[in-house]
């Protein structure tokens, strides 16, 4: 009888283990200091942000008329990824959703920044488009790594405001190139 209760509170000692990461002065400094995070980990609670988006998408799936119900019911069970995770992060504190919010949105702005920096510059390049450089100075803007300067953290508000209006003319350099759409 003895048995279970040591291995919950080894669960729970493990459990608490992996998400005092998301406690570290270095991460509240990145996300206080954000510019979107900064506000949502003071005032909102993140999950429940997603989770009205999420909702909101798998009802406009639900009820939009231009598509097969079988198509349907794909990209509403493609949906329910954003209605099924931030329940679960209901359970964390405001902060630790906006933290894992700040990490998850960070590391997919490197991928896709990494992404048009290589794969979509070059391919491009080798097709002969004239979008292989608003494709490469996208990705260069938005690849993240200035903002973990400790003398710039406190000033990321600045950089994501200056990345945003240097993506104005690279975006409509890549709207004139012929090869970007809406």
């Amino acid at each position: 009888m003895l048995y279970p209760q040591i291995m919950e509170d080894r669960a729970i000692e493990s459990n608490k283990w992996c998400f005092d990461g998301l406690e570290r002065p270095w991460l509240r400094r990145q996300v206080e200091t954000h510019l979107v995070f900064g506000p949502i980990s003071r005032t909102v609670s993140f999950a429940w942000l997603v989770l009205c988006c999420g909702i909101a998408a798998v009802f406009y799936t639900l009820f939009s008329t231009d598509m097969f119900s079988g198509l349907k019911i794909g990209q509403i069970v493609d949906k329910l990824i954003f209605v099924i995770v931030p329940i679960l992060l209901l359970k964390f504190p405001k902060f630790q959703q906006a933290a894992i919010g700040w990490i998850v949105t960070k590391f997919s702005l490197g991928l896709i920044a990494l992404l048009f920096m290589t794969v979509a510059s070059l391919l491009s390049l080798v097709k002969g488009q004239s979008d292989a450089l608003p494709n490469f100075l996208v990705g260069v803007i938005w690849l993240p790594g200035f903002e973990f300067i400790p003398a710039v953290t406190r000033k990321q508000r600045y950089l994501s405001l200056a990345r945003i209006i240097l993506s104005i003319p690279v975006v409509y350099l890549g709207i004139q190139s012929g090869h970007w759409r809406w």
